[in-house]
């Protein structure tokens, strides 16, 4: 451990309890050896895992089962002016068939979801669904990531790493409505 000099962790999106431990644990094992640390995305995991399915001009779709019904999705685009060698956009919620009419023929959606995504009556025959060989991220690809964001930075300057969520907690959520109903 007295040798460590960096720890790549994903910072999600995903599970709550998964990603409070897992980077708890990171930054614990960071902290302890002075190491560097350094958060890289799923979407970005999921997207250098299936970079070379891509035409080079276009962007990839990655999707996650957000439970509820829902899908959480982001855009994934090679990028030559970020640390990470993708640029991350368009993340949200969404409700899947609404989503699916509103991408652009060829679109390419790959992710944790794709299989729950092309399995839908409404998928359409005009998309492109690359599925995962597996729906466990790789680490090696996202220490790959980690050294490659890290190899761009100023230790000095490294970001913050934090969770990257799908959505609020069920406490958080509950209790937007009972601030609204307090009177001042």
């Amino acid at each position: 451990m007295a040798d460590t000099e960096l720890v790549v962790v994903v910072r999600g999106p995903g599970s709550f309890t998964g990603l409070r431990v897992g980077i708890a644990t990171a930054k614990a094992i960071a902290w302890s050896c002075g190491a560097r640390i350094i958060g890289v995305s799923s979407t970005e995991v999921v997207a250098e895992m299936q970079k070379h399915l891509l035409p080079l001009e276009n962007s990839l779709e990655v999707v996650f089962d957000a439970g509820r019904g829902e899908l959480f999705v982001a855009s994934a685009e090679a990028s030559t002016s970020t640390p990470s060698p993708w640029r991350v956009s368009r993340q949200m919620l969404v409700n899947p068939a609404a989503w699916l009419q509103t991408l652009s023929p060829g679109t390419c959606i790959s992710g944790p979801a794709c299989d729950i995504v092309s399995c839908r009556p409404d998928f359409r025959a005009d998309l492109r669904c690359l599925k995962l060989d597996t729906t466990i991220l790789r680490a090696t690809i996202a220490a790959r990531l980690g050294l490659l964001i890290a190899a761009k930075l100023d230790p000095q300057e490294d970001p913050l790493v934090e969770c990257e969520y799908m959505r609020e907690t069920y406490a958080d959520e509950r209790l937007e409505p009972a601030k609204a109903n307090r009177k001042p």
